[in-house]
């Protein structure tokens, strides 16, 4: 979703879990993982006794669907002065089950990565995520 105002200076941007996991400091080592991967149960199995919290709220927020609403973005412009901001808004939740979801997610999506970029599609996603961070400035050249 992308919210403007009347002059185009502002925005709001809503992302995904995902997304917003690997954006955050210290995880730029992580690939976006592809959703219909996280979705199969094939690739699953046997990663729930890692999970310490529920896996499958753990999952539902992985794959966005336990009602947690991820903004990041400019909210508005004031005299070329953005106000950025990042934040949760979770549905009847309380502060401490939060942290201990958030830790158990991000556990989960880790060892999904691990078996994600072991696979085909994995390498391919890794290659081209660590080309492009390595050379970001390099253009493909063609034969």
């Amino acid at each position: 979703m992308s919210l403007a105002d009347s002059t185009g200076t502002s925005s709001v941007a809503d992302e995904s879990w995902i997304n917003w996991y690997c954006n955050l400091n210290g995880h730029n080592v992580l690939c976006e993982v592809d959703r219909s991967f996280i979705e199969d149960s094939f690739n699953l199995f046997g990663l729930k006794q890692f999970v310490n919290k529920d896996f499958n709220k753990a999952l539902a927020t992985i794959l966005d669907r336990n009602g947690k609403v991820f903004f990041a973005g400019c909210t508005f412009s004031l005299a070329n002065t953005a106000i950025c901001f990042m934040f949760f808004m979770c549905i009847e939740s309380e502060p401490d089950d939060d942290m201990e979801l958030d830790r158990s997610a991000a556990l989960l999506y880790g060892l999904i990565h691990a078996r994600y970029i072991i696979t085909s599609n994995g390498l391919n996603a890794m290659v081209t995520f660590l080309f492009t961070a390595l050379y970001p400035y390099t253009h493909t050249i063609r034969n």
